[in-house]
């Protein structure tokens, strides 16, 4: 009789625009079902997720060894080493470099999206007009940024455009740069481009949480 094999079990939040990201390389690469998500709300996160990783975050993987990984861009580096498919994070060296830079790009922008949205969610009274404006600065120039250089890495599908379209997924659901469409047109092309993929259809997120 066969042993059974216990699959990577995975934590996240329907909302997290790193989550995202990693779900959407699970099912770009031809991978569904892989990895055994259990997605947490931000009541049992806070309770749960120290007991699993130090740091308490999400997205965190256990593998089937007991091995934790922590942080997307190391998950989406695992997961794209599991199949035989096209790379999402190139091999090639000058490729690699440039998709592993826009992938930091597109996870800064969701780090500054949200510092905004959590400052704005205080009591009026309470939030810090710095910080915001500080936050939404980053947002601008990375959005400005990359409406300049979004075409010139994006030939073919990658982990850095995936995590450029998460982290805007994610802006436009907490209102953050409400206007930025006006301003960017070229990326606002190529991000609506992204959604139609049945990835991003697949992993959309839930107004209702």
């Amino acid at each position: 009789m066969m042993g059974y094999k216990q699959m990577p079990k995975g934590y996240n939040s329907v909302n997290s625009p790193y989550g995202r990201k990693v779900r959407v390389a699970e099912i770009e690469t031809q991978q569904r079902g892989l990895i055994e998500w259990t997605f947490m709300s931000r009541e049992e996160r806070s309770k749960e997720m120290p007991s699993i990783n130090p740091l308490g975050k999400i997205p965190a993987l256990i593998l089937e060894n007991g091995d934790l990984l922590i942080d997307s861009p190391v998950i989406a580096s695992w997961i794209d080493d599991q199949h035989k498919n096209r790379r999402l994070i190139p091999e090639a060296i000058a490729e690699r470099w440039l998709v592993l830079n826009l992938e930091a790009l597109g996870d800064g922008l969701g780090d500054a999206a949200i510092a905004v949205a959590l400052e704005a969610s205080r009591p009026k009274k309470n939030q810090s007009d710095t910080w915001i404006m500080r936050n939404n600065q980053k947002v601008y120039q990375t959005l400005a940024f990359l409406n300049d250089q979004i075409g010139s890495s994006q030939s073919a599908l990658n982990m850095g455009g995936i995590a450029v379209a998460c982290a805007i997924g994610y802006m436009e659901f907490r209102e953050v740069a409400t206007d930025w469409r006006k301003k960017h047109s070229r990326l606002a092309d190529w991000y609506d481009t992204m959604q139609q993929r049945d990835s991003f259809k697949e992993t959309a997120i839930d107004v209702k949480v």
